[in-house]
C-alpha cells in the first residue's frame, strides 16, 4: 500500500472515530466568528486607535495562539489526552499493525489538514460575509486567507509532531507555556503598534500576494518537514499508555 492510500485510510478512521467532535468544531467556529467580528469592526474603522489591548492584543493573541487549534477534534481523546494519554495507545496499536511510519504521519497531518481548512474557509466566508465584504474585494480575502491557513498549517503540523513525540502531560505543558508565550507577544506587538490582523488585511486588500504566498509555501514546507520528522520520530516513541 502507498504512502497516500495509508494516509487516507488512516485520516477516514480517524474521522470515524471523531464522534460529535465535529460537530463540536463547527460549533467552535462559529462561536470563533462571533468573537472575531467586533475586532474585525474595531480595525477596520478609519479612526480605529492603535495598540489598544480588545482591538490589538486580544486580536493577534487570537489569530496566532488558536487558529491551528483548528485542525484538532474537540473529542474526549483531545480533551482528556493529558490524563489518558490517548496517543500513546493509539500509536501502540498501529504499530502491531502493516503501517509504515510513513503513514502514520501522513494519516495524521492529513487529519489535521481535511478539519482545519474547511473550518478556516467557514470562518474567513462569514468574517467575510458580516463584515469585510465593504472593506476588501473577493481576490484580496483569498489572499488574507491563504495567509492564514499556511500560518495555521504549520502550527497545526508542529502541534501534530509534539503530540506524537511527547506524553499527555508533557504536551499539555507545553501548549499551556505556548499559549502564555503568545499572550505576551500579543501584548508587546499591540504596545509597540503592530496588529496582524490588521497587517494582513491592509497587504490583501492592497493586491501584495507576495508575503501571503510565501506564508502559505512556508506553511507547505512545514508540513512536509514534519511529515518526515514524525515518521522519524515514531521509532523513538514510548508507547507505554
Amino acid at each position: 500500500m502507498s504512502t497516500w492510500k495509508g494516509a487516507v485510510r488512516l485520516a477516514r478512521y480517524e474521522w470515524s472515530l471523531a464522534g460529535h467532535g465535529s460537530w463540536l468544531n463547527l460549533i467552535l467556529v462559529l462561536y470563533f466568528a462571533l468573537t472575531t467580528f467586533p475586532l474585525l469592526g474595531d480595525l477596520t474603522e478609519p479612526q480605529a486607535p492603535e495598540g489598544g489591548w480588545y482591538s490589538g492584543g486580544a486580536a493577534n493573541f487570537i489569530m496566532l495562539a488558536l487558529l491551528p487549534c483548528f485542525g484538532f477534534f474537540l473529542n474526549r481523546a483531545t480533551l482528556g489526552g493529558w490524563r489518558l494519554n490517548y496517543m500513546s495507545g493509539k500509536l501502540a496499536a498501529w504499530r502491531q499493525l502493516p503501517i509504515t511510519g510513513s503513514q502514520i504521519a501522513a494519516g495524521r497531518l492529513l487529519t489535521m489538514l481535511t478539519l482545519l481548512v474547511p473550518s478556516l474557509l467557514l470562518l474567513m466566508a462569514l468574517q467575510y460575509a458580516m463584515v469585510l465584504r465593504h472593506e476588501i474585494d473577493p481576490g484580496g480575502m483569498a489572499l488574507y486567507a491563504l495567509f492564514w491557513i499556511g500560518y495555521a498549517a504549520a502550527g497545526g503540523s508542529l502541534y501534530a509532531w509534539l503530540e506524537i513525540v511527547m506524553d499527555g502531560k508533557l504536551y499539555l505543558l507545553f501548549c499551556s507555556i505556548v499559549t502564555a508565550v503568545l499572550i505576551v507577544v500579543g501584548s508587546i506587538l499591540s504596545a509597540s503598534g503592530f496588529e496582524i490582523m490588521r497587517w494582513t488585511l491592509e497587504q490583501a486588500a492592497a493586491g501584495r500576494w507576495l508575503p501571503m504566498l510565501a506564508t502559505a509555501a512556508a506553511g507547505a514546507a512545514v508540513t512536509i518537514a514534519v511529515h518526515r520528522l514524525i515518521a522519524r520520530s515514531l521509532g523513538r516513541r514510548s508507547f507505554h499508555a
